[in-house]
């Protein structure tokens, strides 16, 4: 996919991350390729915009399952760095659904993989405050490590979830939650384990 179908992080592109985009731009699901898509089907940028910030509210609602469902969505569109950083995110998420829901080898492997793409350099992380996140996610790594030894993964040493923030002046523009449907539960869908190591 060229990387003109995700939003760039150009200072004078008006719907980059540290840019915010009146909802006049977002364009309705109507236009061009339905459900935010353009004329070649591709997600338009302000429908990647909308994805990925209702993924961080998710994500700062310990809602994992559903951040990781939306930061997929943008994954199956995008290359190279920025493709990794957002399968970091994707693992990230899926990682902190596996403490309460899945199995601890789970959690370390998905912890193990995700601080591996996240640490990699991208031009392109939708605004949000990578050195933050970075010292927020410090005491996770250590704790992956401590459960990869014995440690139980829920217990008076598991750190608090860190939550995203954006750098400043990047203004989130999420899309409107998706209607509630039990047959979309987590409990009752496919391993995130593996939905969280989207093939390459």
């Amino acid at each position: 996919m060229p990387a003109a179908d995700v939003p760039s992080a150009a200072p004078d592109d008006p719907v980059s991350p540290g840019h915010p985009v009146s909802p006049d731009d977002a364009g309705s699901p109507e236009e061009a390729g339905g459900e935010g898509r353009d004329a070649d089907g591709f997600l338009t940028p302000a429908r990647v915009r909308g994805l990925f910030d209702r993924a961080v509210v998710h994500f700062n609602a310990t809602r994992f399952f559903e951040s990781h469902e939306d930061w997929e969505t943008i994954w199956h569109e995008c290359d190279g760095a920025h493709r990794l950083f957002v399968q970091g995110l994707i693992q990230l998420a899926a990682a902190f659904h596996h403490v309460d829901h899945g199995t601890a080898s789970g959690l370390v492997k998905l912890l193990r993989s995700s601080r591996e793409k996240l640490a990699a350099p991208t031009p392109e992380t939708h605004g949000l405050d990578v050195a933050r996140l970075a010292a927020d996610l410090a005491p996770w790594w250590a704790f992956g490590e401590r459960v990869a030894t014995g440690a139980a993964k829920r217990g008076p040493l598991t750190p608090p979830f860190p939550t995203l923030a954006y750098v400043a002046g990047r203004v989130a523009m999420p899309l409107p939650p998706e209607p509630h449907d039990d047959a979309d539960d987590p409990e009752d869908a496919d391993d995130p384990e593996d939905a969280g190591d989207p093939p390459s």
